[in-house]
């Protein structure tokens, strides 16, 4: 049974996947993480500190269960899954059976910082919420402090050299993305020795949770982990 581990964009909680069970293959377990700052975990503190971040996932993602395990991140959630399977690979533990990155620029390439541009700005720029949301002052107090802190910690991020992941990674662009541009999502291919899948599909910066196309891949992937 393939176990999917997600991680989301920023600001984001396991709401992002709410509708993945349902699209995705029969037997497919849907695992969102769910981090500090959002939804349940409203009052607690987001990390600012990526290290810190990582070590507290690491442990919820299951590579030793029979089954394939699956490690996810869109956006800054991929940076957060690249750095999570890196730190499984420190610890000696199995890896996963794949990396998907979705929407996300490279880890290894110069990091693209907002300038002066307003959060509100930024989260209508790349299509994050409607009009309405945007507009409700009492929605965006709520959601604020996590996205605030996880645009720091992709602006603020080091890339280390490590040796590429054992790994697989499906890399996968919307080819409307007004935030990462498809060349960026493309150079994940020097993260990995053991098989690389670059697509670009129709859609912006959210085109995982609108585009069937991009669950007939990741449902393709699943099958074919299945069967080695």
């Amino acid at each position: 049974m393939p176990r999917i581990y997600c991680l989301p964009p920023a600001g984001c909680g396991a709401n992002a996947f709410r509708h993945w069970p349902d699209r995705v293959a029969p037997g497919t377990r849907i695992c969102p993480i769910l981090l500090p700052g959002r939804e349940t975990r409203l009052r607690e503190q987001p990390f600012t500190d990526m290290a810190a971040l990582v070590e507290a996932v690491a442990p919820e993602v299951d590579t030793v269960a029979p089954g394939v395990s699956v490690l996810l991140g869109h956006s800054f959630g991929a940076l957060a899954a690249f750095e999570t399977a890196r730190l499984l690979r420190r610890a000696g533990s199995p890896p996963p059976a794949l990396l998907v990155v979705l929407g996300a620029a490279a880890p290894q390439l110069p990091v693209r910082r907002r300038g002066a541009e307003g959060m509100v700005d930024f989260l209508r720029r790349v299509g994050g919420m409607p009009e309405e949301a945007l507009a409700h002052p009492k929605l965006l107090r709520l959601i604020m402090p996590a996205l605030r802190a996880d645009v720091g910690l992709c602006e603020e991020y080091e890339y280390a050299d490590e040796p590429p992941l054992d790994t697989p990674i499906l890399a996968l662009a919307g080819n409307r993305d007004a935030l990462v541009p498809v060349e960026a999502v493309a150079a994940w291919e020097a993260q990995t020795t053991a098989g690389f899948r670059f697509e670009v599909l129709d859609g912006d910066h959210f085109f995982p949770g609108r585009s069937d196309e991009f669950f007939a891949f990741l449902d393709e992937a699943c099958r074919m982990l299945a069967r080695r």
